[in-house]
C-alpha cells in the first residue's frame, strides 16, 4: 500500500500533462501512486499517461462527469494513507510531498502550503499569500469562512479524516467543491501548514474559474443553507459576506462598475434579482434564479434584515 495516492482528473489535458506527471516522478518522496482518471479524453492524454510505469494507475471513465463527481470516482480507487491532488496543467515542486508529510502530527487532518501562480498569458509569477499573516493552524474553520487561503493542489489530507465525511466532493457545487471539501475537513480535524510554496498553479485562458465565474454566487448561496446548522453564527456571517462579494464581482463583470461598494448594503434579494436578470437569458434564467433565491429567506434573517 503506497503512502500517498495522488488524484489526477484529466479531460483533454495533453498540453501540460507530461510536465505535470513528471513533477510527481521528480518528488524527493517516492512512496506514492497516481490515480489517473481519464474523463473521456479525445486527445493524446491516454497515450501520455500509459507511457509511465506501474505507479501510474490509469482508469478510463465510462462517461464524462463534472470534476467533483470524477474525483469521487477516482477516490474509490485510492489505497494510500494520505491523498493529494494535482490537475493536469499544474506542477508539484520537488519537495512538495516530503515537506507536507513531515508537518503531520497525530491529530492533523490536513497540511497545506503556499503556492506560486504562473500566468501563462504573460509569463509572470507571484505568491498569493503571506503565510505569516494569512495562514492558520489547528481549528481553522472560522478563518476559512472569512477567506479561503488553501488551494487543493497545495495540500495533503489524511485518508482517516476524509473517510469521516459523508462524501468527498459535493456534486451539487459547480466551482467551490474544493473549498467545501476543505471546510468540511476543518470541522473533523486539525490543520497545519508549510509556509513556503510547494506547487505551481498555472492560469490560462481556458481555466475553469475564468469560464464559470458566475457560478460562484450559486455555490455560496447553496453553502449558506448547507452549513446553517454546522457553523457558529459569526462564521456563517463571514460566509455570507463571501457570497455578497461574489455577487458584486459578477455584477462588475456584467458591466455594473459604478456601484461596487454600496452593493454590500443592498438586501440579498435585490442582489440576487439583479444578478439573475443581468447575467442570464433564455431558459437559464429560471434555473439560476431558483438556485439563487432558495436561501434568501435564511440569508435575510442571518443578517438581521427584514
Amino acid at each position: 500500500m503506497p503512502t500517498v495516492s495522488i488524484i489526477m482528473n484529466c479531460f483533454n489535458g495533453e498540453k501540460y500533462l507530461r510536465e505535470a506527471i513528471d513533477s510527481i516522478y521528480a518528488q524527493t518522496f517516492h512512496d506514492w501512486e497516481i490515480i489517473f482518471w481519464d474523463n473521456q479524453s479525445t486527445d493524446k492524454s491516454a497515450e501520455i499517461a500509459k507511457s509511465y510505469d506501474s505507479r501510474m494507475k490509469y482508469h478510463l471513465a465510462s462517461e464524462f462527469l463534472p470534476v467533483g463527481a470524477a474525483r469521487n470516482k477516482a477516490m474509490k480507487k485510492a489505497s494510500g494513507e494520505f491523498v493529494a491532488f494535482l490537475d493536469t496543467d499544474d506542477v508539484f515542486l520537488p519537495d512538495h510531498l516530503e515537506d507536507l508529510l513531515k508537518a503531520f502530527g497525530p491529530k492533523t487532518a490536513v497540511v497545506y502550503a503556499n503556492f506560486i501562480i504562473r500566468d501563462a498569458t504573460n509569463g509572470k509569477e507571484y505568491i498569493p499569500f503571506d503565510a505569516g499573516r494569512e495562514f492558520h493552524s489547528g481549528d481553522i474553520s472560522k478563518h476559512l469562512c472569512k477567506k479561503n487561503f488553501i488551494w487543493l493542489q497545495a495540500m495533503i489530507a489524511k485518508m482517516e479524516y476524509v473517510r469521516k465525511l459523508e462524501e468527498t466532493f459535493d456534486t451539487a457545487l459547480f466551482t467551490t467543491e474544493d473549498f467545501d471539501f476543505i471546510l468540511r475537513l476543518s470541522l473533523v480535524g486539525g490543520f497545519n501548514f508549510v509556509a513556503k510554496p510547494t506547487t505551481v498553479y498555472r492560469v490560462h485562458e481556458s481555466s475553469l474559474t475564468s469560464r464559470k465565474r458566475h457560478y460562484f454566487a450559486h455555490d455560496y448561496s447553496y453553502m449558506l443553507v448547507k452549513y446553517k446548522d454546522l457553523l457558529e453564527r459569526s462564521a456563517l456571517k463571514d460566509l455570507a459576506r463571501q457570497y455578497l462579494l461574489t455577487v458584486r464581482l459578477d455584477l462588475q463583470v456584467a458591466g455594473f462598475k459604478r456601484f461596487p461598494f454600496f452593493l454590500l448594503w443592498l438586501s440579498p434579494r435585490q442582489i440576487a434579482i439583479s444578478i439573475v436578470f443581468s447575467l442570464f437569458g433564455g431558459s437559464d434564467i429560471w434555473e439560476i434564479k431558483d438556485k439563487l433565491l432558495r436561501p434568501l429567506r435564511f440569508f435575510d434573517k442571518l443578517l438581521g434584515k427584514k
